[in-house]
């Protein structure tokens, strides 16, 4: 997830689209979602949504979405 555009500017609405997108190109694996830090440039909204669309659609059991 990129960490200097994406979860500085937003929107919502594209932070929660490109998680998605991001999620997708692992669903066969050898893909691991995530940042590798978190600046004060970040709003703690554009985050939290990044966090729960991961939460929420991330998990994979036996090569499906949960």
């Amino acid at each position: 997830m990129c960490n200097t555009d994406t979860l500085v500017n937003g929107p919502a609405e594209r932070v929660e689209k490109k998680t998605g997108e991001l999620i997708d190109l692992g669903r066969n694996g050898g893909f691991v979602i995530g940042t590798h830090s978190i600046s004060p440039e970040i709003p703690l909204e554009y985050f939290e949504i990044y966090d729960r669309t991961c939460r929420t659609y991330g998990n994979y059991e036996k090569g499906t979405a949960q």
